[in-house]
């Protein structure tokens, strides 16, 4: 088959430096069919890098003005990225598409339409009723897009979770027509010796809705604990700055890194992996992929106890706190740097529940649909 995705990032290189969940599920997908397959990524002409290029065997077409990464907004921007893709997809020849986030999802159907050929969504989490609840009045755009999303005829949504699938059924047309294939996850091999001092770990998208800036108040807790603890934040987003402000103001700035983006995934999961406990605060997850990541590294996990991150961890390899809980927060990453024994046993058994999303093994199941799909789609006249 030729496949044709689309996502509004793509990594600019096979160190896979990904700044989201949407663009890593794309980069490992599009990696492992483009060894049976060819596929051709159309992506963000992002600043350094090249507008037509080859990574691995995955073929990738930067469209549109150069343009800066962003994580919420710049509506003009991605206007334009929309309509550039289009018109670069319009003129191809594809088996079938594939979108991968929010954005993507409205012109991959285009596309779908323009070419007559089924259209595949990746879907990550259904924000309907959510939108202006998380983003204010601009997360009206965002609840008109995806309720528009939801209305077409897609030939497949492709959910990555359980907890995701129950939500679209309740607002998608068709349930036959949603499947769950999860994230993937590359298991590492030899992993590096743990920090000398207590060390939690953080990789997120510094944007509210992670609430990030409650493992900050909760750090301010436990120092009086741990004096020598420390917390590693990996991210960027527009909150950044005032994260680093909350570090200052609370007195615990000596204890926080923000490292930014880390271009290398390697690099990113040899930093979680020297970590004593992994932290991820945010309560609005479809399935929680750095959580897994984590798991894979044997790095037991906090997290906030939605539905997403029970289903994808089988309640192994972590500990759960109430969302928005501070205190609870604290309490339990508390539990974990008291408690060796129990760090490595939560490591060892979640380290044991990630082999059983390997990537190899995701992408046997996505390939089986795109193939059945491909066989079998017939274009519906009535759009």
């Amino acid at each position: 088959m030729k496949i044709c995705f689309v996502t509004e990032y793509f990594p600019s290189g096979d160190t896979c430096d990904v700044r989201g969940g949407a663009e890593l599920v794309a980069f490992f997908e599009a990696k492992y069919l483009s060894k049976n397959h060819t596929v051709e990524v159309i992506t963000s002409f992002e600043r350094g890098t090249k507008k037509k290029d080859l990574i691995g065997n995955v073929h990738v077409y930067r469209c549109g003005k150069v343009r800066e990464y962003v994580q919420k907004n710049a509506f003009i921007d991605r206007f334009l990225f929309i309509c550039s893709a289009y018109l670069y997809a319009k003129k191809q020849r594809y088996d079938l598409v594939t979108g991968f986030n929010f954005i993507t999802y409205p012109v991959a159907w285009q596309i779908s339409r323009k070419l007559r050929i089924p259209c595949l969504i990746r879907y990550h989490d259904v924000l309907i009723g959510k939108w202006i609840l998380t983003f204010g009045i601009t997360g009206l755009i965002g609840e008109l897009v995806e309720r528009y999303v939801l209305s077409r005829k897609f030939a497949a949504i492709i959910a990555v979770s359980d907890y995701t699938a129950d939500n679209l059924k309740r607002v998608f047309h068709d349930r036959n027509r949603i499947h769950v294939i999860p994230v993937g996850v590359e298991i590492p091999g030899t992993l590096p010796p743990k920090a000398a001092v207590p060390t939690v770990a953080c990789v997120s998208r510094l944007v509210t809705y992670k609430h990030v800036d409650d493992l900050l108040k909760a750090l301010a807790i436990l120092v009086k604990e741990f004096p020598d603890i420390r917390c590693n934040i990996t991210g960027t987003g527009p909150e950044e700055d005032n994260l680093k402000r909350l570090a200052i103001r609370i007195g615990i700035q000596e204890q926080v890194t923000f490292t930014g983006f880390t271009s290398d995934r390697k690099d990113l999961l040899n930093m979680i992996a020297s970590s004593h406990v992994f932290c991820l605060p945010g309560t609005l997850e479809g399935f929680g992929i750095v959580i897994l990541e984590s798991m894979a590294c044997a790095v037991p996990f906090i997290a906030a106890d939605i539905p997403a991150i029970r289903e994808m961890s089988d309640k192994k390899g972590g500990l759960f706190f109430a969302g928005r809980d501070v205190a609870d927060l604290a309490g339990k990453i508390s539990t974990l740097l008291k408690n060796p024994a129990l760090q490595k046993r939560l490591g060892s058994e979640g380290r044991q529940r990630a082999n059983e999303f390997q990537w190899t093994d995701i992408i046997q199941q996505t390939e089986a649909i795109y193939k059945k799909i491909a066989d079998e789609w017939n274009f519906p006249e009535k759009q």
